[in-house]
């Protein structure tokens, strides 16, 4: 008897369609892991940015009109002025309060590659800590000289 040829196992390409397939997976698990709202490492984060909103919003205008620089100190934002108004008034001169009582405040590093940002120091009104301790950093952008 006589060997017959075994049939060749089917090979089956690698078809657009399975690309297409996969990138729209890979898209979908990113929506969905960008979707999830991330936890801030201090609870009361977000009551600080919304006190520090006037005095982000005032930097912002602040930088356009100053081709993106950011100002000097609190001096500097509080002397300038938006339309004829100030653009920004602080009673007593003093930033807003953070979920704690204490005031805001204002940091700028000066140089090209270094930020300009407001800071709360949290619960225990130290550096670091964890939980409501934690440090609040509310970024108002890299400055340009």
């Amino acid at each position: 008897m006589s060997a017959r040829p075994r049939p060749k196992p089917e090979t089956r390409a690698f078809k657009p369609g399975y690309l297409i397939a996969i990138a729209v997976f890979g898209a979908g698990i990113y929506a969905i892991g960008t979707a999830i709202p991330k936890l801030p490492s201090n609870p009361r984060a977000a009551e600080v940015r919304l006190a520090a909103r006037p005095v982000v919003e005032a930097v912002r205008v602040f930088r356009a009109q100053h081709a993106g620089r950011a100002p000097l100190d609190l001096a500097e934002l509080l002397a300038a002025e938006h339309n004829g108004a100030r653009l920004l008034v602080l009673p007593d001169g003093l930033l807003p309060l953070d979920a704690w009582g204490r005031p805001l405040t204002y940091h700028h590093a000066g140089t090209k590659h270094e930020s300009t940002y407001l800071l709360s120091l949290g619960a225990d009104g130290l550096e670091g800590g964890q939980g409501e301790d934690h440090d609040i950093v509310i970024g108002v952008g890299e400055s340009r000289p």
